[in-house]
């Protein structure tokens, strides 16, 4: 049983109750601690690891000081999608209007140049893979039943030339060269980057909206469906059901590479779903379980993606700003102190500084904790 208590944030102390969940763990306006030439104790002059050294931009503006930095993105659409790679060199940025970005430390927020013929409405999914000697393959799943991938010089097209619905709402890789896409209407398509894509039906009737697709290990993967279906699809064409939600909406599924952990922490891959009616339940090997959120049951809060890393932290973002906090042993709350919906999150496997997307072009990186305070 994981224990669970509530961190509550204000505007005159966040740090205070970040530095306390995040002790010894280490998921507008552009503001940033240590700005008159102060570095924080944890880095050294020059630093360039994970939380120093990072340029994100050129401050606009100073607003109030919390746990969260804001990134301009210069685009006002919702940004639904995000994924980057483990150097975090590059976070890729994707949402409505066919919103295609991408942030690197030196340049900032940048728009992707896609191929002429694909005409994208809208960006729901990213994944990707990385390489240890190059940048690794990037997928973009979408609509107008979008399929693109970077090669790390450019973007092509492998949209599904048979397409069962109008919408692809997952992606993900399992292998550099080998994804699963999910989309309405049931649809599951699977298949070598660049080349044909076969394609099957999730579930009984195959008219369930899928709603996202995690890597499970290279031939399977984790499937959500808004019917409050959950489906684990199998190398060899059959798939698995669990159907324990109804009434509620399912709208993401993270599934974390497998990690040593105790044995009272259930399934060494511990799927997570998120959903609506505070909705966060994790696979124990058998069955998907709630997880004991400290949300005091005063206002439901519908979760809309999830992410994890190699350390077993874990992090889901929802409607309202809302941001929960796994730090292997109990959940609590982070506040952003913004009112706009979060959409995606991702966080680097060996890090503990997530990244956040959402509404009106919001673009959240966890900030490193200050010590010496």
């Amino acid at each position: 049983m994981h224990r669970t208590r509530s961190v509550v944030s204000s505007v005159a102390g966040p740090l205070i109750g970040l530095g306390a969940l995040l002790l010894g763990a280490g998921c507008g306006q552009l503001w940033r601690p240590f700005l008159e030439t102060v570095e924080p104790t944890a880095c050294e002059p020059g630093a360039t690891y994970d939380g120093c050294g990072a340029d994100l931009g050129v401050p606009q503006d100073l607003g109030p000081p919390g746990p969260w930095e804001v990134i301009p993105t210069n685009t006002a659409y919702a940004l639904r999608a995000i994924w980057g790679y483990d150097t975090e060199q590059a976070i890729f940025l994707g949402g409505d209007a066919g919103t295609l970005l991408s942030w690197r430390p030196a340049t900032g927020v940048q728009p992707e140049v896609l191929a002429p013929r694909a005409k994208p409405e809208v960006i729901n999914a990213l994944s990707g893979w990385n390489l240890a000697t190059a940048p690794g393959p990037v997928v973009a799943a979408g609509a107008p039943n979008l399929l693109v991938y970077y090669t790390g010089s450019q973007w092509r097209d492998m949209s599904p030339t048979t397409p069962v619905g109008t919408v692809l709402n997952g992606v993900t890789l399992t292998q550099p060269g080998y994804l699963f896409a999910a989309g309405d209407q049931g649809a599951l398509y699977s298949g070598m980057l660049g080349g044909t894509l076969a394609v099957a039906r999730v579930g009984p009737s195959g008219l369930g909206l899928v709603t996202g697709v995690a890597t499970a290990d290279p031939s399977t993967a984790w499937i959500t469906l808004a019917t409050g279906e959950i489906f684990l699809a199998n190398g060899n064409g059959t798939t698995t059901r669990f159907l324990q939600y109804t009434g509620k909406q399912l709208n993401g599924v993270w599934a974390g590479k497998p990690i040593q952990q105790p044995l009272d922490m259930g399934s060494l891959t511990y799927p997570y779903v998120v959903g609506t009616a505070d909705t966060v339940a994790r696979y124990n090997g058998k069955d998907f379980l709630q997880e004991p959120l400290p949300t005091g049951g005063i206002l439901a809060h519908e979760f809309v993606a999830a992410c994890g890393n190699g350390k077993g932290e874990v992090w889901v973002v929802g409607r309202r700003g809302v941001v929960f906090y796994f730090n292997t042993r109990e959940w609590a709350e982070l506040s952003t102190g913004l009112g706009e919906d979060l959409l995606g999150a991702w966080v680097a496997s060996g890090s503990s500084r997530p990244w956040v997307v959402g509404d009106k072009g919001q673009l959240l990186h966890l900030r490193p904790l200050r010590t010496g305070v």
